[in-house]
């Protein structure tokens, strides 16, 4: 048994196959091998796995890394101060005693 890749008969249709595969993915830049692949076999050029991911390598695909998150710049504003009493309530998350706490047995 031969491990030899077929060349001749098969090399027109992996040529077209790789001129596939540039436009999907310079369509679609977020497309990986496998959603290539399911867009190739729709278009009626189907092959396994292994081949498949073979080509989109040897081809220099890959899926484009995504961008980093924006995150806000500056300076944050200053809370303004109270201008009366009771005008503005806090609380310290810390230290909240308002919700159930774990006591040594006895409850007040």
């Amino acid at each position: 048994m031969s491990i030899q890749r077929r060349s001749g008969a098969n090399a027109r249709p992996i040529a077209s196959i790789r001129k596939e595969m540039q436009v999907i993915a310079s369509e679609r830049l977020r497309f990986g091998y496998r959603r290539i692949g399911i867009v190739l076999d729709r278009k009626g050029m189907s092959m396994t796995h292994k081949k498949l991911y073979r080509i989109y390598r040897e081809e220099g695909l890959s899926v484009k890394r995504r961008r980093g998150r924006k995150r806000a710049r500056g300076t944050a504003t200053p809370m303004p101060s109270a201008e009366g009493v009771n005008a503005r309530w806090s609380l310290d998350f810390v230290s909240d005693s308002f919700g159930a706490r774990a006591s040594s047995g006895s409850s007040p």
